[in-house]
């Protein structure tokens, strides 16, 4: 059986990637910052593993002890990112050295990094997989926020010869309750419980925004769980954009002000000095084929307008909804 860590596994995106792991018969173990965490996990049948990314000497042990096969890192942060991945070539050469000792071949440790494809930053561009990021060949800059990005993914990439390594960079998730888009949600239901007249957000009015759901972006990171050891070694690029649709980041908002019963005028008011709103507001052209053909993705939601009754409701009933303005 297939012994998978994920590193965030509490998280947005990181508990329904184990849940989904465990249904397809994998050993899955989570890290967990508190014993509230681990318990959540542990009713789930996902292994827990009390520590952090900082404090890494529990999930060091566990990968040399239980000879975990894929450590799978939906945490952010770039020094956390750096941390982990020193951890990760530490370990992916004590066991080449301790498979060369024996005289036995030993499979590389396995490493996926859940990144984003805000690295592309904005572009009237087509981009892809193998479009460069971060450097001055780039089409774009990537958005502050994410800035420290491209060189964690350049140190992955040149870990190839101790790791086997991927990249997967799903674009702007949407569906339950992810907390990334309530700064543009919340003004909008502020505005119909008071009864104003205008609503303004921060974006970009004319800004076209990459998307694609949680479900399935936790269906490519399960392609990818499956698929590693498959496309290492085979001289495979090993980066992976995951998107469905490109909307109109305007287009999103108004039809979310309809779906909370704000029917006034909804004002796109730019992002001003605001990282985040600068971020959400990319317009990215991207391509997700490679994920289809190589990793067998197969995405089911392919828009966020036409479904956005239920994101909604999911908004207002959710923790990041102040709904009793």
């Amino acid at each position: 059986m297939v012994k998978v860590l994920v590193l965030g596994a509490t998280g947005y995106i990181g508990f329904p990637l184990c849940q989904s792991l465990l249904r397809a018969n994998y050993s899955v173990y989570g890290l967990a910052r508190s014993e509230e965490k681990a318990l959540q996990l542990a009713r789930n049948e996902i292994v827990p593993v009390r520590g952090s990314v900082e404090d890494s000497e529990a999930y060091v042990k566990l990968i040399r002890d239980q000879r975990i096969d894929i450590v799978v890192d939906s945490t952010s942060g770039s020094e956390s990112a750096i941390r982990t991945l020193e951890n990760m070539r530490v370990l992916g050469m004590e066991r080449l050295e301790a498979g060369k000792a024996s005289g036995w071949a030993s499979t590389k440790l396995g490493y996926i990094y859940v990144g984003g494809m805000w690295v592309h930053g904005s572009s009237p561009y087509p981009v892809d997989d193998f479009s460069p990021v971060g450097s001055a060949d780039a089409r774009a800059s990537p958005p502050s926020v994410v800035e420290w990005r491209p060189a964690v993914e350049r140190l992955i990439l040149a870990n190839q010869d101790v790791l086997d390594v991927m990249i997967v960079r799903p674009a702007v998730v949407y569906g339950r309750d992810n907390p990334l888009w309530a700064f543009l949600f919340q003004p909008l239901l502020t505005a119909a419980l008071e009864g104003t007249e205008t609503a303004s957000v921060k974006a970009d009015p004319d800004a076209m925004i990459p998307l694609v759901h949680l479900d399935d972006t936790v269906s490519g990171l399960h392609q990818a769980v499956e698929r590693l050891p498959l496309i290492s070694g085979a001289g495979v690029w090993p980066v992976f954009d995951l998107m469905t649709s490109r909307e109109s980041l305007r287009a999103v908002v108004q039809a979310m002000a309809w779906a909370l019963g704000f029917c006034g005028k909804v004002v796109c008011a730019g992002t001003g000095n605001d990282a985040l709103a600068k971020a959400m507001s990319c317009s990215t052209r991207g391509d997700s084929s490679r994920a289809r053909d190589l990793l067998g993705w197969q995405p089911k939601i392919q828009g966020m307008v036409d479904g956005v009754e239920k994101y909604a409701l999911s908004f207002r009933m959710g923790p990041f909804a102040n709904a009793t303005t």
